[in-house]
Protein backbone atom coordinates (compact mmCIF):
# COMPACT_ATOMS: atom_id res chain seq x y z
CA UNK A 1 0.00 0.00 0.00
CA UNK A 2 3.00 1.88 0.66
CA UNK A 3 2.85 5.43 -1.96
CA UNK A 4 -0.67 4.48 -3.24
CA UNK A 5 -3.61 6.95 -2.64
CA UNK A 6 -7.00 5.13 -2.48
CA UNK A 7 -10.45 7.09 -3.04
CA UNK A 8 -13.63 6.32 -0.39
CA UNK A 9 -17.45 7.94 -0.59
CA UNK A 10 -19.94 8.12 1.63
CA UNK A 11 -22.97 8.17 -0.71
CA UNK A 12 -25.79 7.01 2.04
CA UNK A 13 -26.41 3.48 3.57
CA UNK A 14 -29.49 2.84 2.31
CA UNK A 15 -30.29 1.09 -1.00
CA UNK A 16 -31.12 1.21 -3.77
CA UNK A 17 -30.24 5.01 -3.73
CA UNK A 18 -26.82 4.12 -2.73
CA UNK A 19 -25.90 2.45 -5.37
CA UNK A 20 -27.27 4.73 -7.70
CA UNK A 21 -25.58 7.89 -6.12
CA UNK A 22 -22.15 5.42 -6.00
CA UNK A 23 -22.39 4.87 -9.97
CA UNK A 24 -23.35 8.47 -10.52
CA UNK A 25 -20.22 9.54 -8.79
CA UNK A 26 -17.81 6.83 -10.60
CA UNK A 27 -19.30 8.02 -14.10
CA UNK A 28 -18.48 11.84 -12.99
CA UNK A 29 -14.86 11.17 -11.90
CA UNK A 30 -13.95 8.68 -14.91
CA UNK A 31 -13.15 6.06 -12.72
CA UNK A 32 -15.05 3.93 -10.12
CA UNK A 33 -13.45 4.86 -6.76
CA UNK A 34 -11.99 2.41 -4.41
CA UNK A 35 -14.31 1.93 -1.63
CA UNK A 36 -17.95 3.00 -0.84
CA UNK A 37 -17.81 3.74 2.91
CA UNK A 38 -20.06 3.07 5.22
CA UNK A 39 -21.00 2.84 8.91
CA UNK A 40 -21.83 0.55 11.87
CA UNK A 41 -24.07 2.04 14.97
CA UNK A 42 -22.32 3.12 17.77
CA UNK A 43 -25.20 4.02 20.08
CA UNK A 44 -25.23 0.87 21.78
CA UNK A 45 -23.51 -2.24 21.71
CA UNK A 46 -27.49 -4.28 20.73
CA UNK A 47 -27.52 -1.90 17.81
CA UNK A 48 -23.78 -2.07 17.06
CA UNK A 49 -24.27 -5.91 16.57
CA UNK A 50 -27.44 -5.63 14.44
CA UNK A 51 -26.08 -2.80 12.27
CA UNK A 52 -23.47 -4.72 10.56
CA UNK A 53 -25.86 -7.44 8.54
CA UNK A 54 -28.13 -4.26 7.90
CA UNK A 55 -25.14 -2.53 6.51
CA UNK A 56 -23.86 -4.72 4.22
CA UNK A 57 -26.83 -5.91 3.24
CA UNK A 58 -27.50 -2.53 1.73
CA UNK A 59 -24.74 -3.24 -1.07
CA UNK A 60 -25.78 -6.09 -2.69
CA UNK A 61 -24.05 -5.54 -5.67
CA UNK A 62 -20.95 -3.25 -4.38
CA UNK A 63 -17.65 -5.96 -4.32
CA UNK A 64 -15.10 -3.17 -2.37
CA UNK A 65 -16.36 -1.24 1.21
CA UNK A 66 -14.60 0.61 3.68
CA UNK A 67 -16.44 -0.41 6.70
CA UNK A 68 -15.83 2.62 9.68
CA UNK A 69 -16.30 -0.11 12.84
CA UNK A 70 -16.94 1.98 16.42
CA UNK A 71 -14.05 1.03 18.94
CA UNK A 72 -17.19 1.49 21.40
CA UNK A 73 -20.63 2.60 21.79
CA UNK A 74 -22.23 5.23 24.05
CA UNK A 75 -22.08 4.26 27.83
CA UNK A 76 -18.50 2.22 26.83
CA UNK A 77 -15.18 2.95 27.82
CA UNK A 78 -12.23 2.71 25.90
CA UNK A 79 -10.15 1.47 28.96
CA UNK A 80 -12.50 -1.52 29.16
CA UNK A 81 -12.08 -2.14 25.58
CA UNK A 82 -8.69 -2.49 25.63
CA UNK A 83 -9.30 -4.97 28.50
CA UNK A 84 -10.66 -7.46 25.55
CA UNK A 85 -13.97 -6.86 27.54
CA UNK A 86 -16.16 -6.01 24.42
CA UNK A 87 -14.34 -9.15 22.11
CA UNK A 88 -17.86 -10.77 22.13
CA UNK A 89 -19.32 -7.97 19.60
CA UNK A 90 -15.58 -7.36 17.71
CA UNK A 91 -15.91 -11.81 16.82
CA UNK A 92 -19.65 -11.30 15.96
CA UNK A 93 -19.42 -8.16 13.42
CA UNK A 94 -15.58 -10.03 12.33
CA UNK A 95 -17.66 -12.81 11.38
CA UNK A 96 -20.49 -11.30 9.58
CA UNK A 97 -18.26 -9.26 7.51
CA UNK A 98 -16.01 -12.20 6.56
CA UNK A 99 -18.85 -13.61 4.84
CA UNK A 100 -19.31 -10.83 2.61
CA UNK A 101 -16.06 -9.59 2.02
CA UNK A 102 -12.83 -11.70 4.23
CA UNK A 103 -10.66 -9.19 2.39
CA UNK A 104 -12.44 -5.84 3.44
CA UNK A 105 -10.94 -2.73 4.83
CA UNK A 106 -12.24 -1.49 8.21
CA UNK A 107 -12.23 2.09 9.50
CA UNK A 108 -11.86 1.71 12.75
CA UNK A 109 -12.44 4.00 15.56
CA UNK A 110 -11.70 7.20 12.98
CA UNK A 111 -11.77 11.07 14.02
CA UNK A 112 -10.30 9.82 17.28
CA UNK A 113 -8.99 13.47 17.65
CA UNK A 114 -12.05 15.32 18.09
CA UNK A 115 -12.99 16.99 20.81
CA UNK A 116 -15.77 14.23 22.19
CA UNK A 117 -17.63 13.79 18.86
CA UNK A 118 -17.41 10.12 19.43
CA UNK A 119 -17.19 7.83 22.54
CA UNK A 120 -13.96 6.48 21.33
CA UNK A 121 -12.51 9.91 21.31
CA UNK A 122 -9.08 9.79 22.37
CA UNK A 123 -8.21 13.34 24.01
CA UNK A 124 -8.95 11.70 27.59
CA UNK A 125 -7.89 8.51 27.09
CA UNK A 126 -4.59 8.00 24.65
CA UNK A 127 -3.44 4.70 26.27
CA UNK A 128 -6.78 3.44 26.28
CA UNK A 129 -7.37 4.37 22.44
CA UNK A 130 -4.39 2.66 21.45
CA UNK A 131 -5.25 -0.51 23.58
CA UNK A 132 -8.82 -0.80 22.11
CA UNK A 133 -7.76 -0.13 18.99
CA UNK A 134 -5.37 -3.37 19.23
CA UNK A 135 -7.75 -5.28 21.01
CA UNK A 136 -10.13 -5.00 18.15
CA UNK A 137 -7.88 -5.94 15.05
CA UNK A 138 -6.67 -8.66 17.28
CA UNK A 139 -9.51 -10.28 16.94
CA UNK A 140 -10.53 -9.26 13.72
CA UNK A 141 -7.41 -10.48 12.12
CA UNK A 142 -8.28 -14.01 14.06
CA UNK A 143 -11.31 -14.23 11.68
CA UNK A 144 -9.65 -13.30 9.06
CA UNK A 145 -5.95 -12.48 7.94
CA UNK A 146 -6.88 -10.23 4.90
CA UNK A 147 -8.92 -7.67 6.73
CA UNK A 148 -7.00 -4.36 6.04
CA UNK A 149 -7.36 -1.73 8.49
CA UNK A 150 -7.39 1.63 8.36
CA UNK A 151 -6.52 4.86 11.07
CA UNK A 152 -8.19 8.11 10.23
CA UNK A 153 -7.84 10.83 12.36
CA UNK A 154 -9.70 14.39 11.72
CA UNK A 155 -7.84 16.99 9.53
CA UNK A 156 -5.69 19.23 12.31
CA UNK A 157 -4.91 18.72 16.04
CA UNK A 158 -8.07 19.54 17.28
CA UNK A 159 -8.35 17.76 21.42
CA UNK A 160 -4.74 15.74 21.13
CA UNK A 161 -1.95 15.01 18.60
CA UNK A 162 -2.75 12.25 16.18
CA UNK A 163 0.21 10.86 16.20
CA UNK A 164 0.17 10.53 20.00
CA UNK A 165 -2.39 7.91 19.64
CA UNK A 166 -1.42 6.21 16.39
CA UNK A 167 -1.46 2.03 17.37
CA UNK A 168 1.48 1.21 15.64
CA UNK A 169 2.96 -0.08 12.50
CA UNK A 170 1.72 -4.08 13.34
CA UNK A 171 -1.73 -2.96 13.42
CA UNK A 172 -2.63 -0.33 10.55
CA UNK A 173 -2.31 -1.05 7.08
CA UNK A 174 -3.56 2.76 5.89
CA UNK A 175 -3.98 5.88 6.96
CA UNK A 176 -7.15 7.50 6.04
CA UNK A 177 -8.18 11.31 6.98
CA UNK A 178 -11.61 12.90 7.29
CA UNK A 179 -11.52 16.39 5.59
CA UNK A 180 -15.10 18.88 6.12
CA UNK A 181 -14.78 21.72 4.18
CA UNK A 182 -17.34 24.41 3.68
CA UNK A 183 -18.75 28.04 3.60
CA UNK A 184 -19.91 27.72 8.28
CA UNK A 185 -15.54 27.15 8.78
CA UNK A 186 -14.03 28.90 5.97
CA UNK A 187 -16.16 32.00 5.64
CA UNK A 188 -15.35 33.88 2.36
CA UNK A 189 -11.49 32.31 2.17
CA UNK A 190 -11.05 31.68 -1.74
CA UNK A 191 -10.83 28.29 -2.87
CA UNK A 192 -6.99 28.64 -2.99
CA UNK A 193 -6.87 29.75 0.64
CA UNK A 194 -8.81 27.00 1.61
CA UNK A 195 -7.18 24.46 0.11
CA UNK A 196 -3.79 26.24 1.61
CA UNK A 197 -5.28 25.72 5.34
CA UNK A 198 -6.37 22.52 4.40
CA UNK A 199 -2.82 21.23 3.45
CA UNK A 200 -0.49 23.20 5.28
CA UNK A 201 -2.63 23.26 8.77
CA UNK A 202 -0.76 21.42 11.85
CA UNK A 203 -1.37 17.91 11.34
CA UNK A 204 -3.09 18.46 7.74
CA UNK A 205 -3.01 16.77 4.31
CA UNK A 206 0.69 17.45 3.81
CA UNK A 207 0.97 15.95 7.89
CA UNK A 208 -1.20 12.77 6.35
CA UNK A 209 0.86 12.39 3.01
CA UNK A 210 4.06 12.79 5.23
CA UNK A 211 2.96 10.68 8.40
CA UNK A 212 2.29 7.74 6.01
CA UNK A 213 4.94 7.77 3.84
CA UNK A 214 7.30 7.37 7.00
CA UNK A 215 5.46 4.44 8.16
CA UNK A 216 5.50 2.56 4.94
CA UNK A 217 1.69 3.37 4.51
Amino acid sequence: MANQTLLGVYVGNTAPADEQAFNAIATWLGHKPDFATIFLNHNSWSEFDSSVSWALSQWPAHEKLMISVPLIPNGATLATAATGAYDSHYLAAAQKIAAYDPNATIRVGWEMNGDGWWPWSAASDPAGYIGAFRDLVTVFRSVSPNFKFDWSPNVGTLAIDPAKVYPGDAYVDTIGMSVYEGSSWFGSQSAAQRWDWLVNQPNGLQWQADFAAAHGK
